[in-house]
């Protein structure tokens, strides 16, 4: 009789809690932050401790301002650090033996590495980067690490060489360089025991319409593998699922319009092949995360001729394909970033700008498990309660008592 007392115990527990159960679990608003002009969150911990870095481009007057870094204090971000940066484009955290270092990616002049001392981030390299980096990467192959920094344009032309580098134990030094053209984003990842980088080149200074580029490792540098065609590739994102290798595409534009199809591309043994097409207007970034072992992806919708005031969109994978779970209001949306902080999943939205002005929140989202405060006798679609998510609630609500 130990399972009675179980499931007895159980709802004795979701009564005397007042939860109720609704019909699909979502995100829901948490948090707003003032930012300017918004272009991506970066989450990392040190010691235990949360924290979360935003790139702000630039607010209405300027591109020379403060980004920040905050902290998690137990229920809400707090602001922690500022960091003067220029046109900041991307943040990218990473550890190194046991020190904590975070890179920035400036679309004006330099980017930096800084390196935890223990109570702040101070600055230990300036990189010059080739005008206007979009984005840093950072990957180890076997007892080496390093980091790729994505070249957009360096004032002349946006056929130029985006650059990785090497960690020599005290800074970062060139290591190879790869021909791009208006490069946005770097992707690692690893199949079979081999190592790829995916490349998304946004513009070659003629059209939008050009390949994006996957390279392997030969075991001593980066030779290219496959050419996938893009429009204005803004953002690559790898994941699993059911061990099957995906790797996805945010498109931005094709020369003529916003409304065109992000691509899902699946790994057949050989090469990537197209599997999936998702609407999107003016992608700029792609996600996958998981809850709970379902598997989700957040596409970027961040403009359509002007009109930056989109919805993103969060798809659900339903065992075969991706479908339509829930749309969030955005502003000009460059970046999404997911994290879980004591069992509870989060999502980041950097919103870059509304209609008017780069002054604006952006936000971050809260998985509610289809919880609400209060008994409303909400059901499911069978007119029974979630069993799974009651459960899953169970157990967050386990670790916040403790």
């Amino acid at each position: 009789m130990k399972w009675l007392t179980q499931v007895i115990t159980i709802f004795y527990i979701l009564l005397s809690a007042n939860f109720s159960f609704a019909t699909n679990p979502k995100f829901i608003d948490f948090q707003f932050i003032p930012t300017n002009g918004a272009v991506d969150w970066e989450y990392f911990m040190i010691n235990g401790d949360s924290y979360l870095a935003v790139a702000n481009r630039q607010n209405d007057e300027h591109t020379s301002i403060n980004s920040k870094i905050y902290k998690w204090n137990g229920s809400e971000f707090i602001e922690f650090q500022n960091v003067l940066s220029n046109s900041a484009r991307d943040w990218e955290s990473f550890y190194i033996s046991s020190d904590t270092y975070l890179a920035l990616a400036n679309y004006d002049g330099n980017s930096y590495i800084f390196k935890w001392n223990g109570t702040e981030f101070e600055e230990i390299q300036s990189i010059a980067t080739t005008g206007a980096s979009l984005d840093c990467n950072f990957f180890r192959i076997d007892n080496d690490s390093y980091l790729a920094l994505a070249n957009y344009h360096d004032g002349n032309s946006f056929n130029i060489n985006s650059v990785i580098y090497k960690w020599n134990g005290n800074s970062f030094i060139p290591f190879q360089l790869i021909p791009t053209s208006g490069a946005g984003d770097w992707e690692y990842f690893i199949i079979d025991g081999e190592k790829y980088l995916a490349l998304a080149n946004q513009y070659n200074g003629i059209t939008r319409k050009i390949d994006s580029k996957i390279f392997k490792w030969n075991g001593t540098k980066f030779e290219e593998f496959q050419s996938i065609p893009t429009n204005e590739a803004r953002a690559w994102e790898s994941f699993v699922i059911n061990e099957i290798f995906f790797l996805s595409v945010a498109n931005f534009c094709d020369d003529s319009t916003h409304n065109i199809n992000s691509i899902i591309y699946q790994w057949d043994g050989v090469s990537f092949k197209h599997f999936q097409s998702i609407p999107t207007i003016g992608s700029d970034d792609i996600l996958n995360f998981s809850i709970y072992g379902e598997h989700y992806l957040a596409v970027a919708n961040s403009t359509e001729q002007g009109n930056s005031e989109l919805n993103a969109f969060i798809y659900k994978w339903n065992g075969t394909s991706f479908l339509e779970y829930q749309s969030i209001q955005t502003f000009g949306v460059r970046k999404l970033e997911s994290f879980i902080i004591n069992g509870i999943p989060y999502l980041a939205i950097a919103n870059w700008r509304n209609n008017t002005t780069y002054n604006i929140d952006s936000r971050i989202y809260k998985w509610n498990f289809g919880i609400d405060c209060g008994l409303k006798g909400d059901f499911n679609d069978d007119g029974v309660i979630d069993l799974k998510e009651a459960i899953h609630a169970l157990q967050i609500v386990s670790d916040v008592k403790k």
